[in-house]
C-alpha cells in the first residue's frame, strides 16, 4: 500500500512537470511564430512604402501590389482568414472609408495573427450573442407578418367571394371589373397625379 501511494505521487509529480513543460514549449513556440509574423509584415510594409507613391491604399493598390513577387510570398506565409483580398480589406478598414494608411493596414495585419486573447473572446461571445438576439427578434417579427399576411388572405378571398356573388354570373374571374363598369363600385379616393410626367 505504502509503494503504491508512492508510486502515485511520483505520477503525478512526472503529470504536472510533463504539462508544465509542454505550456512552456507551446507558449515558446506561440511567440516564435509571432516574432515570425512581425517580421514578415515589416518586410511587407517596406515594400509598400517602397512601390507606393503615397502614404495610404486602397483596395486596388493592394491587389496590383500582389503582383509584386515579395509581396505575394509575404501574404502566403501569413497564411490570413479570408477569402479573398476584398474580404481582408474591408476586415480591416474599420472606418469604411475605402483606404488604409499603410500603418493601418501592417498593424491590421499583426492584429490578425495575433492569438486571441480574454477580451478578444469576449467581444466575439458578445457579438455573436448580439447577432442571436436581433436574428430572434427578426423571427419573431416575420412569424408575425407571416400570420397577418395569412388572415388577410382569407378576408380577401372572402370578399372576392362577395364581388362574383353581386356580379353578373358570366363574368366570370373579373368581377370586380363588371362591378366598376356598371357602377356598383367605385374608388372612393381619387387616383393621385403622377409623379413624373413626360
Amino acid at each position: 500500500v505504502c509503494s503504491y501511494g508512492l508510486l502515485s505521487v511520483v505520477i503525478g509529480v512526472l503529470v504536472k512537470s510533463t504539462i508544465k513543460l509542454a505550456r512552456t514549449h507551446s507558449m515558446h513556440g506561440s511567440q516564435k511564430g509571432i516574432t515570425e509574423d512581425r517580421h514578415t509584415i515589416e518586410k511587407l510594409k517596406g515594400e509598400l512604402e517602397r512601390s507606393l507613391e503615397k502614404p495610404s491604399l486602397r483596395l486596388r493598390d493592394v491587389k496590383d501590389c500582389m503582383h509584386m513577387q515579395s509581396v505575394k510570398e509575404g501574404m502566403d506565409t501569413l497564411d490570413l482568414p479570408f477569402a479573398d483580398l476584398d474580404e481582408m480589406f474591408h476586415h480591416l478598414d474599420l472606418n469604411k472609408k475605402g483606404e488604409l494608411s499603410i500603418e493601418e493596414f501592417t498593424d491590421g495585419l499583426m492584429h490578425i495573427r495575433k492569438p486571441s486573447n480574454a477580451n478578444d473572446n469576449t467581444a466575439l461571445t458578445a457579438r455573436i450573442g448580439g447577432s442571436v438576439t436581433y436574428v430572434k427578434r427578426m423571427g419573431f417579427r416575420a412569424d408575425g407578418l407571416r400570420d397577418k399576411l395569412h388572415d388577410l388572405r382569407h378576408v380577401l378571398g372572402a370578399s372576392f367571394e362577395e364581388l362574383g356573388r353581386l356580379a353578373e354570373p358570366n363574368a366570370g374571374s373579373m368581377a370586380e371589373v363588371a362591378l366598376r363598369r356598371t357602377g356598383v363600385i367605385s374608388n372612393s379616393i381619387s387616383p393621385s397625379p403622377p409623379r413624373y410626367t413626360s
